[in-house]
């Protein structure tokens, strides 16, 4: 399909010439099932042309956009972006965005474990029925009240505070909102690592074949 420049869902007022350019160029690409890299400088807006070229085309083809990146703050301004374009062109689409599991787990004694004890940690309480937070989660009906908390396109720390006071694991709450969203914020690891790309794309109920990954 398609896609003219003016079809774009950008999410500023204007948009600046180097930022067309990026846009049509992802399209192309995006279009023939090629790969781009991008050099550009730090300030000139490559966030909101590569998130609105391709959640553009996400939107108009039935693709998943996944957005990874190893910087928090590049989280936020990813999760802002969607925030604007969901505002502007009044759309309909979820957006999700992870960060590591035990990161996101309420359990406060879990933040100076390895990453090996905590999965070991975090088994145990699910096999032996000892996490709340878990148990709360298969309960249909307060995953439903959390879920609708965050029907709006949440950072992470927010997903976080919001999954607390509902007293449910924000990781499988935020894993059950990917598996309607258009777009997946997460870490690196998330799709460079094999056996937790396998278990994180099953878990979310999404194929990397139908996927526009973005670096």
């Amino acid at each position: 399909m398609q896609i003219n420049q003016d079809e774009i869902f950008f999410p500023h007022e204007n948009i600046r010439n180097i930022q067309k350019v990026l846009v049509m160029q992802i399209l192309n690409v995006i279009t023939n099932k090629q790969n781009l890299i991008v050099h550009a400088p730090t300030g000139c807006g490559k966030t909101a042309s590569v998130l609105s070229s391709s959640l553009t085309f996400a939107l108009k083809n039935n693709k998943t956009v996944i957005f990874v990146t190893p910087m928090h703050s590049q989280h936020k301004i990813a999760v802002d972006t969607l925030k604007l374009i969901r505002s502007k062109y009044n759309l309909d689409f979820k957006a999700t965005d992870f960060i590591g599991k035990k990161w996101m787990c309420l359990h406060k004694n879990v933040i100076e474990m390895s990453s090996a004890e905590f999965s070991d940690f975090c088994t145990q309480l699910i096999k032996n029925d000892s996490c709340n937070y878990y148990l709360n989660f298969k309960n249909n009906s307060k995953k439903e009240f959390c879920l609708n908390d965050i029907k709006e396109i949440k950072h992470v720390e927010e997903l976080v505070n919001i999954s607390e006071n509902h007293k449910i694991c924000p990781f499988e709450i935020a894993s059950e909102n990917a598996k309607q969203s258009k777009v997946i914020i997460a870490d690196y690891y998330h799709v460079l690592s094999q056996s937790i790309r396998e278990l994180f794309f099953k878990r979310i109920q999404k194929d990397i074949d139908n996927c526009i990954i973005i670096f």
